[in-house]
C-alpha cells in the first residue's frame, strides 16, 4: 500500500455563485517523488453547461498547465534533475499561480492504495468521467434537446398548451410520442440527440428509428413525424446518412428531419393556419 496526497484542479464558471467543476487533478505518492495527473481534454460538454464560459481562454489556461505538468514528469527521467518536491503544492504550484481566475487547485487531500496508478484511476472515475468524451456528447438526452432548443418555438406559437402524448398500437408494438398534436393527421413532435461522440452510436440511433417509422405504417390513419434534431458537431460527415434515414414518406407515413429551428418556424405556422 502506499499513501498519496492530491489536489483537483477546478474550474468555477461563476466565481462569485461558488459553483466549480472538476477539470482534472494532480496526484503524488508520499516520500517519493512520483506523481500523476489527468486533465480532460474536451470542454463541450463543460461548454453545454456553461454556456456564458470563455472556453476558449480556459482551455489555453489548461493546456498550459498540462505542458508544465509534462515537462515535470519528462525532468524526472533525467538523471541531473534532483527535485525538491516536500508536498504536492511544490508542483501545483509551479503550474498555476493561485489568484481569483476561474481556475485554482483545490486544497490538499490524502488516501491509501495499492498503487498510484490504481489511485490515479480511482479520482479519474470519481471526479471527471461525467465530463469526458465517452458515449454520448454533452449527456444530453432528447428531451433536453425540447426544452433547450425547440420548445420555446411552439409556446411562442400558441401551440404548446395543445400538444398532447399520443400512443399508436401497430400489429406488434405500442409506440408513444410525448409531444403530438393533431390537425387533421397526427403532428408528432420527437426531440432527437445526434449529437453522439460516437459515429456508431448515431447511425445505431437512426437505424432504430427507421424500423420504428416501418411499424408504424401498419395503422390505419395517417401519421406526420418531426424529428426536432441536434444535428452532430463532431461527425458533420454523417449528416447526408442521418436525412437519408429521418427523411421519408409512404402511403401511411411522412417523416421529416428538422435540423435546427429556423427549419421548424415554417411547419408550426402551416400548421396555425390549416
Amino acid at each position: 500500500m502506499i499513501a498519496y496526497e492530491y489536489q483537483q484542479l477546478l474550474l468555477f464558471p461563476d466565481l462569485k455563485s461558488g459553483e466549480f467543476v472538476n477539470v482534472g487533478f494532480v496526484i503524488k505518492e508520499k516520500g517519493s517523488d512520483s506523481f500523476d495527473f489527468q486533465i480532460i481534454s474536451s470542454m463541450k460538454r463543460i461548454q453545454h453547461v456553461f454556456e456564458k464560459l470563455n472556453i476558449k481562454t480556459v482551455q489555453l489556461k489548461m493546456q498550459s498547465i498540462e505542458y508544465k505538468l509534462n515537462s515535470l514528469k519528462l525532468r524526472l527521467d533525467q538523471e541531473s534533475f534532483i527535485p525538491k518536491w516536500a508536498s504536492i503544492l511544490d508542483i501545483t504550484e509551479v503550474c498555476l499561480v493561485t489568484d481569483d481566475s476561474a481556475l485554482q487547485f483545490g486544497k490538499v487531500n490524502s488516501g491509501i492504495d495499492i498503487s498510484l496508478q490504481s489511485a490515479s484511476f480511482s479520482l479519474r472515475k470519481r471526479f471527471l468521467e461525467k465530463w469526458m468524451l465517452s458515449g454520448s456528447a454533452h449527456s444530453v438526452d432528447d428531451e433536453t434537446v425540447w426544452r433547450t432548443t425547440y420548445r420555446k418555438y411552439f409556446k411562442e406559437k400558441g401551440i404548446e398548451d395543445k400538444l398532447v402524448e399520443k400512443t399508436f398500437k401497430t400489429n406488434h408494438d405500442t409506440l408513444s410520442f410525448s409531444h403530438a398534436f393533431k390537425n387533421g393527421a397526427w403532428n408528432c413532435f420527437l426531440p432527437i440527440n445526434l449529437d453522439l461522440i460516437k459515429s456508431e452510436s448515431i447511425k445505431k440511433k437512426a437505424y432504430s428509428w427507421v424500423g420504428k417509422c416501418d411499424e408504424l405504417s401498419d395503422i390505419n390513419s395517417p401519421i406526420k413525424i418531426f424529428f426536432l434534431a441536434a444535428m452532430p458537431s463532431i461527425h458533420e460527415d454523417l449528416n447526408s446518412f442521418i436525412e437519408s434515414k429521418f427523411n421519408l414518406k409512404n402511403d401511411k407515413i411522412e417523416c421529416r428531419l428538422i435540423k435546427k429551428p429556423n427549419e421548424l418556424q415554417p411547419v408550426l405556422d402551416e400548421l396555425i393556419h390549416k
